[in-house]
């Protein structure tokens, strides 16, 4: 008998055959034989896989959808549409990136293994879970995946260590380049390796990936998976492809990107009908979440976008074709999702489910078939405690729970969840609730550590029975106010311009710190204890990305107080008054006192009492001081047994240096001051400035008229002192810090750098690890003590009443350095120097415990409150009001640079940065810095020939934003 070659018999079978070497290697040749024949029979029938996955698409933004604009043009999906089955009820199991992904690739609820939110997904899977290329190698087929993988950064979940046989793309991030591939940290990876020189279109270039894969594996059984990062943002499409389809500019790049995308369809399909691959490939085509507001998304008739668990954030455009088994031309409207993709596909592969582990996907081919009237009895969705959001769909029933507050909505009747039946309902209230506990009874905790099931806060205080009764005098025009605004911003239609959202603030209450950086847990950092900014930021908005314009206290304040960038203010040092510099100005607490409010200041708003403008801003101000210190007591006893009274005016510049003497003797401190002052919380002005505050909300002085009342808290702000407790938190040995090189100087110009290290008591370019750490523990005592006093604020304002009908913000007038860079205090344009922790309540827009990357400057409070409460803005404003961003923190808003300057004697320093950049112009040099792989400026760039091409394009973007910045200088 003749040798027989397997791939005679199968061609497709070399995989096969390693797969079963061990199994078959005692069988006689005719075993073997009828074996091999029978499975080439039934790998011929087996059908090809094809998973295409978008990035927050519209759920209007494809043609074939009745309720898309007329912009709106998919030709290709529309085609595949006709020639498959559109799932009317499908949905995305998460509504964000990678909790989608996680479930897809697995067949399981993502929660099983703790991933919950997108931190968790993109981070890393668990490595123990089964995905969807690890079936198909075990049935014989190759597997390749192309785009966005978001299921992992470490090279142990990379695609082709999970199964995968080959991968182009990229591993995290969603907003992922689509022309700049430069990037390091985030490569464009073809295989196991990163390519360095890559170019082209992204969407095109997974598309080219994706069509030659098929080419060359058009001979075995495959899997197909392509994840195109299109249309998430960054918003960038080719310009020529830009077409003025609207007036929204951003709206018109979604649809340029959406070409893109529709046309990657295109060359998909149409490569497998090529290759008469077609009639039996089995391909879904589905968004892994609903459309993002960020990008003017259209997810009509549907409410929300994506990051909520409204229909728009999880009810998807989706796709089922297999023209071999499935009628075209046809809808399926029982509800299913992408965790009944690896089922359905195990189903037609022939496959059986895994024993070892609950898939909880079903296969979907009965309903697309219309055969069954319903494949799950309930839906789940959750985000885990830390963002308190959760649903279930029941039938045509579905409870929505976003921290605590429940709706239920008919779908059947009530599709956009305009009409909450709750008070209709209890009895389904209460029954889809335990269901929803007993689910999550099975579920892991989440991998980030918060617990998976949300809980007021115990320490939260209810509001006094005589501030409830406030607002209820107004409670209808209120509520009509707050559902037009949520309606507005959570429609189906394109967002509104600036204007067009609606906020229930009447009230600002405006919290501003001095010499704060971003050593602050709402900034992610981790070394310093401030619970009660984290408390807010979980009830408010934080921008990450919010800069200063001048980093020294008198000209930034000068700055956001007038709305104006300092060389239009003319404030450029802390000794100039913007009302003999630019006279006329209104500043931002004089234009709310002309519009009605009763305003108030405590502590240090404008930068000395010289500097603030009194009556014509406030009807109240208080500025106080600490009590004495007790090393200080000493002092002025015996300086008076000698002199007589210090408040003699002869004795008044005499004992000023002796009391400053005395305050050095803390701690053997250098001049700047650090130590435990001996007093109370109560007895430091900060602690008097909260109080006051307090005070005001809860005594009412503003009578019937709306209130902007400023609370300038003034530390950390050298002397480092702060009560005995605060440094009892920060052991001098648990302090942690970088140290930089000796010569990291040595590439920078020298106006770059501060020579403010010598009066800390530093040396030139050297460490001083015992004085750093003390310093540092002071600074950060000082943090948390603050921390306490905002509280206090904060505290105070929610008993008021006040919390729902007032604008919070907290900020920092700038940075500070605290050794890095070997840099001590204020006045660089570096990013710990410049950029400032920035959190905002607007009640009716912001969503709790929400993050922003958006590039943001402090000149842009002035706008945005007076927006948010209502007013026209002066003409003179140089920000821009951010209510636009506050309600879709994905948003990357319109402002593309953040611009801040610094003098150095007669010249100035200049820096400008964007989400990836810092450029810093001085008269003598430059800097840049790449952020994403250098996010402490640690590397100048300036100098290396490769990035002249960009030192131009900064030059040309800084000279036009110095123009706009000294518009209306005299």
């Amino acid at each position: 008998m003749p040798r027989i070659s397997l791939l005679m018999i199968n061609p497709r079978f070399e995989m096969t055959a390693k797969s079963f070497r061990g199994a078959i290697a005692m069988k006689t040749l005719t075993s073997l034989f009828l074996l091999f024949f029978g499975l080439a029979a039934t790998a011929a029938d087996r059908p090809n896989i094809v998973v295409i996955v978008s990035d927050d698409q519209g759920y209007a933004d494809v043609s074939y959808n009745p309720h898309s604009p007329p912009e709106v043009s998919t030709p290709h999906i529309d085609a595949l549409a006709k020639e498959g089955v559109i799932c009317t009820n499908g949905y995305a199991s998460g509504h964000v990136c990678s909790p989608t992904r996680a479930g897809l690739m697995t067949g399981r609820y993502q929660q099983r293994f703790g991933v919950y939110t997108a931190g968790e997904g993109g981070s890393g899977m668990p490595l123990d879970e089964k995905w969807i290329p690890m079936f198909m190698g075990e049935a014989g087929y190759v597997s390749g995946a192309y785009g966005k993988w978001h299921l992992g950064l470490d090279m142990s979940r990379h695609p082709m260590n999970r199964g995968f046989d080959e991968f182009y793309g990229f591993m995290g991030r969603g907003a992922h380049p689509y022309f700049d591939h430069s990037d390091p940290e985030h490569p464009i990876y073809k295989g196991l390796e990163p390519v360095t020189d890559e170019k082209g279109y992204l969407t095109t270039r997974i598309t080219e990936e994706a069509v030659d894969f098929i080419d060359r594996r058009k001979d075995e059984p495959f899997f197909l998976y392509v994840a195109y990062n299109a249309v998430h943002t960054p918003a960038e499409a080719p310009e020529e492809d830009i077409k003025p389809l609207t007036d929204d500019p951003l709206r018109n790049t979604l649809m340029a990107m959406l070409m893109h995308l529709d046309d990657g369809v295109r060359e998909i399909v149409g490569k497998l009908k090529e290759e008469d691959l077609f009639d039996n490939t089995l391909l879904f085509y589905l968004s892994d979440n609903g459309g993002a507001g960020a990008m003017n998304a259209n997810n009509a008739p549907l409410r929300g976008f994506k990051q909520h668990d409204y229909e728009g954030g999880i009810r998807v455009p989706f796709i089922v074709s297999w023209p071999k088994e499935l009628k075209g031309g046809t809808t399926c409207d029982v509800p299913l999702w992408s965790n009944d993709i690896l089922p359905t596909i195990l189903a037609a592969t022939g496959q059986e489910l895994p024993s070892e582990k609950p898939v909880d996907g079903v296969d979907m081919m009965p309903a697309l078939k219309g055969e069954v009237e319903q494949l799950h009895d309930e839906l789940y969705w959750s985000s885990g405690g830390g963002k308190g959001q959760w649903a279930v769909r029941s039938g045509k029933w579905k409870l929505v729970t976003v921290k605590g507050q429940v709706e239920l909505f008919d779908l059947d009747a009530d599709i956009g969840e305009t009409t909450d039946l709750k008070a209709e309902h209890p009895e389904l209230v209460e029954s889809l609730t335990k269901k929803y506990d007993s689910w999550l009874d099975e579920m892991a905790e989440p991998l980030n550590g918060t617990p998976k099931r949300w809980s007021v806060d115990a320490t939260s205080k209810p509001k006094s029975a005589k501030k409830q009764e406030k607002p209820a005098k107004t409670a209808g025009k209120e509520t009509k106010e707050a559902m037009k605004a949520e309606k507005s911003a959570e429609s189906g239609e394109s967002p509104q311009p600036r204007g067009g959202n609606k906020s229930r603030a009447k009230n600002v209450l405006f919290i501003v710190c001095d010499d704060l950086n971003t050593h602050v847990s709402p900034s992610g950092y981790d070394h310093v204890k401030t619970p009660g900014l984290a408390e807010f930021a979980s009830e408010a908005m934080t921008f990450n990305r919010a800069f200063c314009q001048y980093p020294v206290c008198g000209p930034s304040r000068a700055s956001f107080m007038n709305g104006l960038y300092p060389q239009s203010s003319g404030v450029l040092d802390n000794t100039a008054d913007i009302r003999e510099t630019r006279p006329g100005t209104v500043s931002m607490p004089q234009f709310f006192k002309e519009n009605g409010f009763w305003t108030a200041s405590v502590g240090k708003v404008f930068h000395s009492p010289r500097h603030d403008h009194g009556e014509v801003a406030w009807d109240e101000f208080v500025r106080f001081e600490n009590d004495e210190l007790a090393v200080v007591t000493e002092a002025r006893k015996k300086f008076e047994a000698e002199h007589g009274s210090i408040d003699d005016p002869k004795n008044k510049k005499l004992w000023k240096p002796i009391a400053k003497a005395a305050k050095s003797t803390l701690d053997a401190q250098t001049p700047p001051g650090y130590g435990r002052s001996g007093l109370t919380d109560e007895q430091h002005k900060d602690g008097k400035n909260a109080r006051q505050v307090a005070k005001w909300l809860k005594e009412d002085p503003n009578g019937d008229k709306p209130f902007f009342i400023a609370c300038g808290i003034q530390k950390p702000h050298v002397p480092f002192l702060a009560p005995d407790k605060w440094f009892d938190l920060y052991p001098l040995d648990e302090i942690v810090y970088e140290a930089d090189k000796p010569n990291l100087w040595d590439n920078l110009p020298k106006s770059a750098i501060s020579g403010r290290y010598e009066a800390f008591g530093f040396e030139y370019s050297k460490e001083n690890d015992q004085l750093r750490r003390e310093y540092m523990q002071a600074y950060h005592a000082c943090v948390s003590f603050i921390d306490a006093q905002v509280k206090i604020v904060l505290d105070a304002l929610k008993e008021s009443g006040h919390w729902e009908d007032t604008v919070v913000i907290f900020t920092s007038d700038h940075g500070y350095h605290l050794g890095d860079h070997f840099v001590w205090g204020k006045v660089t344009l570096f990013d710990i120097g410049a950029k400032v922790p920035f959190i905002v309540h607007a009640p009716g827009l912001t969503t709790g415990g929400t993050t922003s990357e958006a590039m943001v400057e402090l000149i842009d409070i002035y706008p945005t409150v007076a927006e948010l409460t209502g007013l026209t803005p002066p003409d003179h404003l140089q920000g821009a009001s951010l209510v636009p961003l506050l309600p879709r923190p994905d948003r990357p808003g319109k402002k593309k640079f953040a611009y801040s300057v610094v003098s150095r004697g007669p010249n100035l320093g200049y820096s400008i940065r964007n989400q990836r950049w810092r450029y810093g112009k001085w008269h003598d040099g430059e800097e840049l810095y790449n952020l994403t792989n250098d996010p402490n400026e640690k590397k100048n760039l300036a100098n290396n020939p490769e990035f002249e091409g960009r030192l131009k394009e900064f030059r040309v973007i800084l000279a036009e934003k110095q123009l706009e910045a000294s518009a209306g200088l005299p």
